[in-house]
């Protein structure tokens, strides 16, 4: 009884049923979810069987029973299409409790509407954080690999490094903004790996300046127009690349590298390769580079 006015509202509503919109099939729902044929995903809300794990359905479920709710983390980033990780667990913020499902988890909180914004799907217009602040939210599970990442892919590398510490200051006393902080403030060089992070560090600690990270070189050759060094020092005519293991492990990036190599060579840089080993001996990566530098470049 019911089940074939279910199974119609379920094809109508994207796969979704709500007692607040459907009071009167209450009891046909709960015998459905019994039977095994529907899902309940949250209070009131039920899915098809079959796409309790599809994250297009729960998004969909999780905001028609909240439609304050904002979409975090991995899920808003797939949701603006910034990753192809499809989320396993859907996670949003709204005013009210905070709710736990196998595959949903609804926290109690608010955000500045300057940190979200909405999106057209099946369903309707829903909320999802916007690409800088699902990358700052997700800063405590990533580390700083989802920044680093967020910065190579991104256009205008000051643009979104603006939107990632404007991101942070309109959520001032979140949990967990201190290593944000601490993130961001590395991530003002532009680094675009772990590796190079590292090596920024160093460069600052030695007292080494002068330097621009990934920042656009025009060589204008026939191969190509520019390529982005990872340190650069233009006065000094120096290049620093770090080279990562597991970077060089793949065929085709590692010949990518020599050839982008080959390019800055012929056009007059000096290249220094600088590996983790280096970084583990700083005395003698310290006179390594100091060597290739004028005292300009080097603290007093």
């Amino acid at each position: 009884e019911g089940m074939d006015e279910i199974k119609a509202l379920l094809q109508d509503n994207h796969g979704v049923v709500t007692t607040a919109a459907n009071p009167r099939l209450s009891r046909a729902l709960s015998r459905a979810h019994a039977r095994g044929r529907v899902a309940r995903v949250l209070k009131g809300v039920y899915v098809a069987a079959d796409r309790v794990a599809d994250p297009l359905t729960l998004i969909q479920a999780v905001h028609a029973a909240y439609p304050d709710a904002v979409f975090t983390g991995v899920t808003a980033m797939w949701l603006n299409g910034w990753t192809d990780l499809v989320p396993t667990t859907v996670t949003a913020m709204h005013a009210g409790r905070s709710h736990r499902h196998t595959r949903i988890r609804l926290v109690h909180g608010t955000l500045p509407e300057s940190t979200w914004h909405e999106i057209p799907t099946p369903a309707g217009m829903i909320r999802t954080m916007t690409p800088a602040m699902a990358a700052v939210d997700l800063i405590t599970h990533k580390g700083a690999a989802i920044i680093d990442r967020f910065m190579r892919v991104a256009r205008d590398c000051t643009r979104a490094l603006r939107a990632l510490h404007e991101a942070l200051a309109a959520t001032p006393g979140r949990p967990g903004n201190q290593q944000r902080r601490r993130v961001l403030d590395r991530t003002n060089t532009n680094p675009w790996s772990g590796g190079e992070r590292d090596l920024h560090d160093f460069l600052d600690h030695c007292g080494i300046r002068g330097w621009q990270a990934n920042r656009r070189l025009d060589l204008h050759d026939p191969w190509g127009n520019h390529v982005f060094p990872d340190v650069l020092f233009k006065k000094a005519g120096l290049i620093l690349e770090f080279d990562g293991w597991a970077f060089h492990a793949d065929r085709e990036a590692f010949e990518r590298d020599r050839r982008r190599n080959n390019r800055l060579v012929l056009a007059g840089w000096r290249i220094l390769h600088i590996t983790h080993r280096m970084l583990q001996r700083p005395q003698e990566l310290y006179d390594m580079i100091s060597a290739a530098l004028p005292p300009a470049n080097l603290r007093a």
